[in-house]
């Protein structure tokens, strides 16, 4: 070593340290940049999967090539935009669906509703021709209500996870799994 490159040693020292922390700085970032990007993406890596990449966090299908079509936030907000102007449409052909809880009601509730909404508009122009317009619309708004409660309640009866499903957190019933080892009816096998 010449006297030249003696001096330049402790410099070169600190140039490595100050390299080492960059690159801790900068290997930290990436951590916490990858993170965030999954939390956003709804994704995970798993190394387990052949050949190893990113699922969705929802459903644990690969979306190495193209994100879930289910669980994607992105995907989720085009859906969504395609339904609204889809519903604007129909309203705009007047297609509009005004009593949307309907359609959850078996046939024979339907029919009692709609007998129910009849019988209402019905005995106000027969018997009580005096009762207000605003007294009768009260009354079908009531009926209405009696069986929009029906309705959705029999619905979250008939979608209902069973015993042996597992609701994961910040997950709608849609996407239950079953548990492990448990059997039909909630007996472990």
């Amino acid at each position: 070593m010449n006297a030249t490159t003696r001096q330049d040693v402790p410099t070169l020292l600190g140039e490595i340290g100050r390299l080492r922390t960059e690159l801790d700085r900068v290997a930290s970032d990436r951590y916490r940049w990858m993170r965030r990007y999954y939390e956003e993406a709804g994704t995970y890596w798993d190394a387990e999967l052949p050949p190893g990449g990113e699922c969705c966090a929802e459903c644990g299908q690969p979306v190495e090539s193209e994100p879930c079509p289910e669980h994607n936030p992105r995907a989720v907000v085009e859906q969504l935009r395609a339904r609204v102007v889809e519903l604007e449409q129909a309203r705009a052909e007047g297609d509009y669906v005004a009593l949307p809880w309907a359609f959850l009601l078996d046939d024979e509730d339907l029919h009692e509703f709609l007998g129910d909404l009849v019988a209402v508009a019905f005995n106000r122009w027969r018997w009580d021709p005096e009762v207000p317009d605003t007294e009768t619309l009260r009354r079908v708004e009531k009926v209405c209500t009696t069986w929009r409660l029906i309705g959705e309640a029999q619905h979250a009866h008939n979608t209902a996870p069973g015993p042996d499903m597992v609701v994961p957190a910040a997950a709608d019933a849609d996407t239950c799994l079953p548990v492990p080892g448990v059997a039909e009816g909630g007996v472990s096998a």
